[in-house]
């Protein structure tokens, strides 16, 4: 009987604490010191050995303009391309970027995501796929991390 009195304590103090927090926030406004922000997406690429010329000549051609669509529909904020100083063994060359303005932009379907590539490039999603095989001769993408930007209120 203790145990279930000192639980039923617990449970109250825990109720009163979170009703005490959510009223110290204004209606509508979280007590958090911070907001989501959007989502960058980082995939790190190593280019083959005599490849870099070719490999920007794509992404400054159909690798761009799906970005470029992208950011007309308003699903990308920003895009870039960074080059690694001094990459070490293992380490990429090139890191892209992307910006997307939140993570319902990852629920798109895939045939939202092939329409804009077909608009954009012309290609059908088998080209596009005999594409994606083609480049690994100029490139091995090594990985990938996607974030959220948390931004101070």
């Amino acid at each position: 009987m203790k145990t279930l009195l000192a639980a039923l304590a617990a449970a109250g103090a825990l109720l009163s604490a979170g009703a005490a927090a959510a009223q110290s926030a204004p209606a509508g406004q979280s007590s958090l010191p911070f907001t989501l922000g959007p989502v960058w997406d980082f995939s790190y690429i190593e280019v083959k050995p005599g490849q870099f010329d070719n490999y920007m000549r794509y992404l400054s051609g159909n690798w761009r303009k799906i970005q470029e669509a992208n950011k007309a529909r308003g699903d990308v904020l920003d895009y870039k391309v960074l080059g690694v100083e001094s990459p070490r063994k293992g380490e990429p060359d090139l890191i892209l970027a992307v910006q997307f303005k939140n993570m319902a932009v990852f629920d798109r379907s895939p045939d939202e995501g092939q329409a804009v590539m077909s608009q954009v490039t012309g290609m059908t999603p088998q080209q596009a796929s005999q594409g994606s095989i083609d480049r690994e001769a100029m490139r091995t993408n090594i990985g990938s991390m996607t974030l959220r930007e948390l931004r101070f209120r």
